[in-house]
């Protein structure tokens, strides 16, 4: 890679506009759902919240960048709170079948 910011921002911004394309998908979807559906709203909602951020990454790439690498480091500290409640748990398990084994 010659241009490594480049190339990321490229990359960024190829991804918002497929972001947005499936914001809008979502949208067109939903207005083909029955208007008392109450999927219509939910579908709608997100494909517009899907949209927005479609453009924001396709308009400022490098503040996206930012931002993902945001979602990725807080995305893995709540995975690894909720591993670390889950093993917790098991080991409480484990300690009360042995137990009761005796």
């Amino acid at each position: 890679m010659f241009w490594p910011e480049g190339s990321l921002r490229f990359l960024v911004a190829a991804f918002g506009a497929w972001v947005l394309i499936i914001g809008a998908n979502q949208v067109l979807t939903a207005r083909q759902f029955a208007a008392g559906d109450p999927a219509r709203g939910a579908l709608m909602g997100i494909g517009i919240a899907i949209g927005l951020l479609g453009l924001v990454l396709l308009l400022s790439p490098g503040g996206g960048l930012v931002v993902i690498t945001w979602v990725v480091a807080l995305a893995a500290l709540v995975v690894g709170g909720y591993l670390i409640f889950f093993a917790l748990n098991l080991r409480r398990l484990q300690r009360g079948s042995d137990v009761e084994r005796l």
